[in-house]
């Protein structure tokens, strides 16, 4: 169906090329220096032969000093190869725990720079959202001295990542006044995630300073 199309032709020679090249190579598995010696005298005596004897690999002359080259020469297992394996087992074994961070620094710096006390409305505090009879407890004005030490933590802001798995534990939501629209925040001990509404995107934060729960809790009692 596609004897029209150069590039079949191209595959098809390549892979001819690299099915002789195999056979070579489980021939000469073990074998030894004189062994391979006279493999090549037999591929030198056989190309070209228009007697039904020959292999499928062409006799063209770039493709048989390059047969000639592998059978003589011992290949050796390329580090690379193994480099590459390990880090793949890696990349599958830690999937869904690795992000990009494209920006660091603290929240205030990244998010909340022109942010004031006045600009954020019903903070709400939760022990532990998975508990259904946790109401939580919520303040409608944020003191200065709370939004300075969240403004503090550190933080790295998520190239890539899917969404955060909430997995118990304290969670601070509160909504925040900009100019592109209102922010819905929401901060536990690992990440904080950034909702737009003027955008409708949703930003993440993985953050890198520790958060003191019971110092924020303290806030709301």
């Amino acid at each position: 169906m596609c004897w029209f199309n150069p590039l079949v032709w191209i595959a098809i020679r390549k892979a001819s090329d690299d099915l002789e090249l195999s056979c070579d190579e489980i021939v000469l598995e073990d074998a030894g220096d004189q062994e391979r010696r006279r493999y090549a005298q037999l591929l030198l005596h056989t190309a070209g032969s228009s007697r039904g004897f020959t292999t499928c690999l062409s006799a063209a002359a770039g493709s048989l000093r390059y047969r000639l080259k592998c059978v003589m020469q011992r290949r050796r297992r390329r580090a690379g190869i193994l480099l590459l394996v390990v880090m793949m087992l890696i990349c599958c074994m830690s999937y869904g725990s690795i992000a990009m961070a494209s920006e660091r620094g603290t929240v205030g710096d990244l998010l909340l720079s022109g942010t004031a006390a006045e600009d954020v409305y019903a903070l709400s505090y939760y022990d532990n959202l998975k508990d259904e009879e946790d109401q939580g407890h919520t303040l409608h004005a944020c003191s200065e001295e709370l939004l300075a030490y969240i403004k503090g933590l550190e933080a790295d802001k998520l190239f890539s990542s899917g969404r955060w798995s909430y997995e118990g534990g304290p969670v601070v939501d509160w909504e925040v006044a900009a100019e592109e629209g209102m922010l819905y925040l929401s901060l536990n001990e690992t990440f904080l995630s950034v909702e737009n509404s003027g955008t409708n995107q949703t930003s993440y934060y993985k953050l890198r300073s520790a958060v003191d729960t019971d110092y924020i809790r303290g806030f709301f009692e």
